[in-house]
């Protein structure tokens, strides 16, 4: 059976209509038309939403899928290490796992098992495309390269 690549790209203080492929408005200015490429052949979540008002324990809450009082990481605080994690199951079935960006936001570090690891200091700040770009090429070439199905998170 195939198992699908996970590309999960989140963005701090974005409205949901931002980027063109999500509005009328922001297509006509063509803002986003990578992203837009991307979406066109990808699967969107159209009627989620966060589990807090903040960045870390929403992460926290994709990752565990729990509520942040349900993870034990209800704000900036590491989740209670008897939670699961997605990248923990995801390692036993043999996916390899990247993040780029906002490592300390998924804490503990050792339930998140990432075999590839680029902090923001690394990539400008989150502020520049050439550093996302190499460095996602360097951890897709480590994917295929051991055959490998990927979950990849690249946080801005």
């Amino acid at each position: 059976m195939s198992r699908p690549n996970v590309l999960l790209i989140t963005v701090d203080d974005m409205n949901y209509d931002a980027p063109g492929f999500a509005s009328a408005h922001s297509a006509a200015l063509d803002v986003t038309p990578n992203i837009d490429a991307l979406a066109r052949q990808s699967r969107w979540f159209v009627h989620a939403h966060v589990a807090a008002a903040i960045c870390q324990p929403s992460r926290q809450a994709m990752m565990t899928g729990r509520y942040p009082h349900n993870n034990g990481a209800p704000g900036f605080h590491p989740i209670d290490p008897s939670i699961p994690t997605l990248q923990e199951h995801l390692r036993e079935a043999g996916f390899i796992n990247g993040i780029l960006g906002k490592v300390d936001h998924l804490a503990p570090q050792q339930k998140y098992r990432w075999e590839y690891v680029r902090e923001m200091s690394e990539l400008g700040q989150g502020r520049d495309p050439g550093k996302y770009y190499r460095f996602a090429a360097e951890f897709l070439d480590r994917a295929r390269s051991g055959r490998r199905p990927f979950f990849f998170m690249a946080n801005s």
